[in-house]
């Protein structure tokens, strides 16, 4: 499988109180792609971005220090399969015998493991052909991030919060994903719809990015006959 390195960009408001808009981007910020999230898991990745202090530890937390105590590491968090709207994920990770565990997980929660451990984010390559959008059009389309991911770096937030949210948010699983296809699509479909053909040097250096050396030479001839026409 063929992956490609992502980084958490931004936490985006979906026009809803249920769920959120979790934004990844390739690390050359050329590519955009939106995974749902609930607004509990946002406030939980927002907590790791933005440093935020707890008076005791989250459930997260208490993973991580389980998954440090059993001698684990986490070396990576690949996005490698998506259906119906829906992502899934694997974390991976090692000790130092060597031997490699895999967990299937959802991707919030492999996401903020993998800002907690500090470990890359992969997403495979396919899935990222269907679902990722130049930055700029994905950006100019986006609804305004949300109030809660602006946080005071020190600001400390009472454990009463997190679990109030998570008591207020207690959804059917299948509801959750209705809403999370839905979200998805109707977004990749407006973005895809005001999409313009990309032009022959655009398909080129894709071509080259993805190792299609046989359609970059093409492209490359084409363009050069292109250019020999025109003057």
């Amino acid at each position: 499988m063929r992956k490609r390195a992502v980084k958490i960009s931004q936490i985006a408001s979906t026009g809803t109180d249920m769920v959120k808009m979790l934004v990844l981007q390739t690390l050359d910020g050329k590519l955009s792609f939106p995974i749902i999230i609930s607004t509990s898991d946002a406030i939980g990745l927002i907590k790791q971005l933005e440093n935020i202090k707890v008076e005791r530890p989250l459930t997260h937390d208490l993973l991580i220090d389980v998954i440090d105590r059993m001698g684990l590491t986490i070396t990576e968090v690949v996005i490698h399969k998506m259906s119906k709207g829906i992502f899934y994920t694997t974390i991976y990770c090692s000790k130092e015998d060597g031997i490699v565990y895999e967990f299937d997980a959802r991707p919030s929660d492999s996401l903020l493991l993998a800002m907690y451990a500090k470990a890359p984010i992969y997403v495979n390559s396919d899935i990222l052909k269907k679902v990722a959008l130049p930055t700029k059009e994905f950006e100019e389309h986006l609804e305004d991030v949300d109030d809660m991911s602006n946080f005071d770096e020190e600001e400390s937030i009472d454990d009463d919060v997190f679990e109030d949210v998570n008591t207020s948010l207690e959804i059917d699983a299948d509801e959750s994903y209705e809403i999370a296809e839905e979200i998805i699509s109707g977004l990749l479909d407006k973005l895809r719809g005001m999409k313009k053909e990309p032009s022959m040097e655009e398909q080129l250096q894709q071509a080259i990015e993805n190792e299609q050396y046989e359609l970059a030479s093409k492209l490359r001839d084409a363009i050069a006959k292109k250019k020999k026409e025109s003057n």
